[in-house]
């Protein structure tokens, strides 16, 4: 069985971050909902158009006052039938999250460890609007595939490129490799 440690160019840096582990998530369709909405847009303009969705559909937290939490985030069917026109979204991204809402609500697809991971990925491959970089984050982090791996994201090519790196080595923890190259 392979690991990164096998990979030379790799080696010091593995030392540098002992214990990196991939975060996952509470929940799957957070995670991709956050994805979805952070596609091609800055952080700060994501976590804007996140907090509009959250004031929007999200459920009051009523459980203790004293939180700060204020919104629980928007489940799939407050997602489905809110209005997100004023939220920053665009039309099409708003149909996208609004298909991924049906299907979760539905259970054709899941995002969770549970999923088979090759079938959730054609599912949301099949959805207008979700692309590679945002399936392999939610195969990361929702579906906990070790081997997912982000190979679109900029970062991750600028290091792989002025490292010399050859992330097929890696298979299969190549998600471990890009929390590496991401933490670097």
């Amino acid at each position: 069985e392979k690991n990164l440690l096998e990979d030379k160019k790799l080696q010091p840096y593995l030392s540098l971050y002992k214990g990196l582990r991939i975060a996952g998530c509470w929940d799957g369709f957070e995670l991709a909902v956050r994805a979805l909405v952070g596609q091609r847009i800055s952080v700060a303009g994501a976590r804007t158009i996140l907090s509009r969705i959250v004031a929007t559909c999200g459920e009051l937290q009523s459980l203790d006052p004293a939180l700060p939490l204020q919104y629980f985030f928007p489940t799939p069917e407050n997602i489905l039938t809110a209005d997100l026109s004023k939220t920053g979204l665009t039309r099409a991204r708003i149909n996208t999250l609004k298909i991924l809402a049906e299907a979760v609500m539905n259970k054709t697809i899941v995002l969770d460890g549970t999923a088979n991971t090759e079938e959730t990925c054609e599912k949301l491959l099949a959805i207008k609007g979700i692309g590679p970089w945002t399936i392999e984050y939610i195969a990361m982090r929702a579906l906990r595939n070790p081997d997912a791996f982000p190979e679109s994201d900029l970062a991750l090519q600028k290091k792989i490129t002025t490292l010399k790196l050859d992330p097929k080595k890696w298979i299969p923890w190549r998600a471990y490799g890009a929390v590496l190259l991401w933490n670097m």
